[in-house]
Order: structure tokens, then sequence, then C-alpha cells
């Protein structure tokens, strides 16, 4: 009979080893990798509204740059200097501009392309001011291209995630905002035109209070830089016609129009 019991442990031993419980302690396998977030192309406006939910994350910004040597801002619209601006609706860039970038900005075109990453929430810059700044690793300093409002509006895949420039009428309410190329009397649109979309957010109240008014709608011909992205038009530079705008705008050719 004891000879039987002790068999008995000696098999249920034996099957648990080959079950694998007398193997090594081995390590926990280590979950499964998540893929790397895709770098966002976007504007600047769009990450000032909602710095939370992009803090953080690697971005490549559309964004104007007001450097006077002393302060690095990336806000909109740039101001006349660093003591006009708005703190919570601007970045502080961490690193100084390469040369060759900052030159740019001397002659009229202060958009830049950064890659970095927007740190997370503290107290940066000229005296701590700004609750956020961005890191980047490289800076590209990009030229609009010059189109209508009429390629555009037949063509808005073929110039997605382009800096523009164009001309047009700015149509602003509330709640939208949309720049056409034909209106009639008061500001309305002629149903022969054509008609783009922009980011009403992004607009600056100045301007729009510089307009024309009829009911809830401002109106007035304006020239814009902006960057077009799905379907949308975030403007970085909007100025009244014969304002100022960068010199060095390029030519886009017409693009055959869409099927």
């Amino acid at each position: 009979m004891h000879i039987v019991f002790v068999w008995r442990i000696t098999f249920f031993a034996a099957m648990l080893c080959l079950l694998g419980a007398c193997a090594p302690n081995q390590p926990a396998p280590l979950p499964a990798a998540s893929p790397p977030a895709a770098n966002v192309v976007v504007a600047l406006p769009a990450v000032l509204a909602e710095p939370q939910r992009w803090s953080g994350q690697e971005l490549t910004l559309i964004t104007p740059v007001y450097d006077d040597g002393e302060n690095r801002l990336l806000t909109v619209p740039l101001p006349a200097n660093a003591a006009n601006v708005d703190e919570t609706k601007a970045f502080w860039l961490a690193q100084p501009l390469p040369n060759e970038v900052r030159q740019r900005l001397t002659v009229g075109n202060s958009i830049v392309k950064l890659r970095g990453v927007l740190s997370p929430p503290g107290a940066y810059g000229q005296e701590q001011r700004f609750a956020y700044q961005f890191v980047a690793d490289q800076a590209t300093g990009i030229a609009p291209e010059r189109t209508t409002i009429a390629n555009l509006a037949l063509n808005p895949r073929a110039l997605d995630q382009i800096l523009l420039r164009l001309d047009g009428t700015l149509l602003a309410r509330p709640d939208a905002a949309l720049l056409v190329d034909e209106v009639g009397a008061g500001g309305v649109p002629k149903a022969s035109g054509h008609q783009i979309k922009l980011a009403r957010d992004a607009l600056n109240p100045a301007l729009l209070q510089s307009l024309s008014e009829a009911g809830n709608v401002r109106w007035g011909k304006v020239e814009a830089i902006g960057w077009w992205q799905n379907g949308t038009l975030t403007p970085l530079v909007i100025n009244q016609s014969g304002g100022s705008a960068p010199p060095d705008a390029e030519s886009t050719p017409d693009a055959s129009p869409a099927p």
C-alpha cells in the first residue's frame, strides 16, 4: 500500500514536469508593442485650440514664427512686438531657428515647418510666461504657392497639405467662414462663383472688425496665406487687399479639373 502511494506521488510529479511545472522560472512575455503613432501634419491654430490633446505627440507643425532675437514665439496672428502676445494663445519655441531659416523671416515670409514635440504643461520662455513649448528637431522655411479659389474648389485633393496664397472675398459669420471669388451687392456670393471653407477660429478678430458688416456677416476683400488640408484653409496670414504679404510666393499652375 505504501509503495502504491509513493508511486502515485512520483507519477503525479512527473506529469507536472511534463506539463511545464518543473521548468525553470521564465520572465513574463513582453506585451505586444504598439505601432508608433504617425507623425501628424497640422497647422498651428488647431494645436493652440487644444494643446492638451497634442501634448507629448510628435508633430509637423505649420506655423508663423515671431523671432526678435530674444523671444521665439509661435502664434497667430503675429504681434507687432512680444509684449503684445497673449501667452494663452502662443507657444514658446525651445531652440533658436537655424540661421538660414531665420534670415527668411526678415524678408517677410514668417511661416516655417517645424518637426518636433509639444512639451507637457509647464512654465516656459521669457519670465516663464508660456504654458507650453515646442521642442523642434527640424526647421524648414516654406513659401506659399499662388493659386485661385476656383482651382482650389475644383481640385481640393491635388493641393492637399500645401501652403497657399490666394485672393478673394472673406465672408464670416460667428460660426463659419468662406472665401469666395465672386460676390454681388452686400457681399452675397454669386451663383456662378466658387467658394472654399476657412477655419473660422483661426481668423483675427481685429481683421473681422475692420470689414464691412451685413447683419451677422462680416465681409471684404482679402489676401490670405494658409494651410490647405482636408478641404479647409487654415489662414496663417490674412490681410485686407492691399496689405502686406510674403514677396516670394511661388506660382502654382492650375491642376486639371477633377473628374
